[in-house]
């Protein structure tokens, strides 16, 4: 493996299981065994470090999310598929990670909308579009807005205060979240596909 991998990859753990903040250069130099010099042949700093950590998995998730939806026999199924795939590339994280970022690197929190806002974006439009097309979700949607309101939600699964990670499960919350969130959409085949994905129903309150 070679030295970028093994940065990145060092990096990547101990950021999701530490927190960006209390991970400082001259501890990942310690523990890979090399010089700080030599991380800065790669980085120019630590925030160039985070940013290229975030890039690298994002693109890893979107890459893993085109094959996957690929397989995608209708929009209900289409949608699942993209709950799930967003539920696996959010491995535990610290406490606080997302507002670390957030609040100290601006940068990787572009990054980071970036995907929201215009991968994960355009993935749901479009599967709104071919949920109405199938006659599985309602045509009078007004797709925007919904598209907005869906990353909303999605979103609001990821806000410690609401759903604190100590009393709620992280992957059943979003599941809880994607199948209200259907039910206000779907026509009756809709209603079908979706009691054939989501049940039995999970219970978000199971820590």
């Amino acid at each position: 493996m070679d030295v970028l991998t093994r940065i990145l990859d060092y990096a990547e753990a101990s950021f999701l299981k530490l927190g960006v903040r209390s991970n400082t250069l001259n501890d990942i130099s310690t523990v890979l065994g090399i010089s700080k010099k030599t991380i800065y042949q790669y980085f120019q700093n630590k925030a160039d470090l985070v940013l290229a950590v975030a890039n690298r998995h994002l693109s890893k998730v979107e890459a893993a999310m085109e094959l996957e939806l690929a397989k995608a026999t209708n929009a209900v199924e289409e949608l699942y598929l993209l709950m799930n795939c967003e539920n696996m590339s959010q491995p535990k994280v610290s406490p606080g990670l997302i507002l670390e970022v957030q609040k100290f690197y601006p940068d990787t929190w572009k990054a980071i909308n970036e995907h929201t806002w215009g991968f994960l974006r355009e993935k749901i439009h479009n599967n709104l579009l071919r949920g109405i097309a199938e006659s599985h979700y309602r045509k009078d949607l007004p797709v925007e807005a919904t598209v907005r309101i869906h990353i909303a939600f999605f979103e609001a699964g990821f806000n410690s205060e609401i759903f604190p990670p100590d009393q709620f499960n992280f992957d059943q919350v979003q599941r809880q979240i994607l199948e209200m969130f259907l039910h206000g959409i779907v026509t009756e085949s809709g209603r079908v596909l979706v009691h054939q994905y989501f049940l039995p129903s999970s219970s978000a309150n199971a820590a």
